[in-house]
């Protein structure tokens, strides 16, 4: 007997919901739920140029030369040049997504030689060659038996990240006195 008022008890309850599920079944709005779809777009990866390169003012000497500044910012040279003034290589921000942007090679993309033109004469040029980076410096190396070395990068963990670039200027020995100036794409790719 327990057992058929089990029985009963759930036969009312199925006629109470047989109603409302027939008018669910003829309006298929019923049935329908709204979800809502959510996205956060960010940036990727951004690099930004903080300085310029400066040789400062260079006197030309009998023969001409060449003058480098590195990107940590010594500076060397050839022939008989003076250089008078303040130098710096070129200064670059790389900004990045942790976890997503990760640099393809430890050296940005750059050209191999880059054109300064005489501001006031642009038939007078230089040459700027030999551009270098820091990009890829490390801060530790492991050392583990029986496997290469492992150089971790500097912009491993780091969300923002700067690094340098010189370059070595050839300058003639009758090279026009004057400002001279020159563009370089300077490119970090990401994976």
């Amino acid at each position: 007997m327990t057992t058929r008022l089990s029985i009963a008890a759930v036969l009312p309850l199925a006629a109470l919901a047989a109603p409302a599920m027939a008018q669910n079944a003829a309006d298929p709005a019923a049935n329908a739920e709204r979800g809502i779809s959510r996205a956060a777009i960010s940036a990727g990866g951004a690099l930004s140029k903080t300085a310029d390169i400066d040789f400062g003012a260079i006197l030309p000497g009998p023969g001409g030369g060449t003058f480098t500044v590195a990107p940590d910012g010594s500076t060397s040279q050839t022939g008989n040049l003076v250089a008078v003034g303040e130098t710096h290589p070129a200064e670059f921000t790389v900004r990045r997504r942790l976890l997503l942007d990760f640099p393809n090679s430890y050296e940005p993309d750059m050209p191999e030689t880059v054109t300064l033109t005489h501001t006031g004469d642009p038939a007078h040029t230089m040459q700027m060659n030999d551009l270098t980076s820091d990009f890829g410096r490390t801060i530790l190396s492991i050392t583990l038996p029986f496997l290469p070395p492992i150089a971790v990068p500097a912009w491993a963990g780091r969300l923002e990240y700067d690094f340098r670039v010189g370059g070595t200027l050839s300058v003639a020995a009758d090279q026009a006195p004057g400002q001279y100036e020159g563009t370089f794409p300077v490119v970090v790719q990401f994976q």
